[in-house]
């Protein structure tokens, strides 16, 4: 790598230059695997822009990660999802977002249909597919988001897992 770079910005977290301007709401998001590379990738450019590496140097992404010390914005994604689900898991069974929730994960009415037009990849699924990881259903996270120390545990262990992938 060149000293240039590297001197100045070695093990510097820079996660707050670029992200909140693509992460806002970002944990009321659906995402596929396709959106979360394209997510990852514009995250990789901007820091190569922050770093002023430019593509003549090839530096790989990874060099550029261990140089930043920033996980991938899909992570970020990830984890603000989770959080989510805990904060509406956690929340009174009166409000409407339990509501839906709960009954979303009881499973929906035989004749209910979804409107035409509307995405079949739900919020609901992408969460659980995040916790889908661990063995972990729906029904069984809403009881373990309650307990908080259990919940960062499973949402830590996402992560790491995520991060092996």
């Amino acid at each position: 790598m060149d000293v240039k770079y590297q001197a100045g910005y070695q093990n510097m977290p820079l996660p707050d230059l670029h992200s909140p301007c693509l992460v806002v709401w970002c944990e009321t998001w659906y995402t596929t695997k396709l959106q979360c590379s394209r997510i990852d990738a514009f995250d990789t450019w901007a820091l190569r822009q922050i770093l002023r590496i430019p593509y003549t140097r090839h530096v790989t992404n990874v060099n550029v990660r261990a140089t930043t010390g920033c996980r991938p914005l899909s992570h970020l994604v990830t984890d603000r999802r989770l959080r989510l689900f805990r904060h509406i898991a956690r929340s009174s069974p009166q409000e409407d977002h339990h509501c839906a929730v709960a009954a979303v994960i009881r499973r929906l009415p035989p004749d209910w249909k979804r409107p035409s037009g509307i995405p079949s990849h739900t919020w609901l699924r992408t969460v659980e597919a995040d916790l889908g990881r661990q063995n972990i259903g729906l029904a069984s996270a809403l009881r373990k988001a309650t307990i908080r120390d259990d919940w960062r545990h499973n949402v830590d262990t996402a992560m790491l897992q995520r991060s092996m992938l």
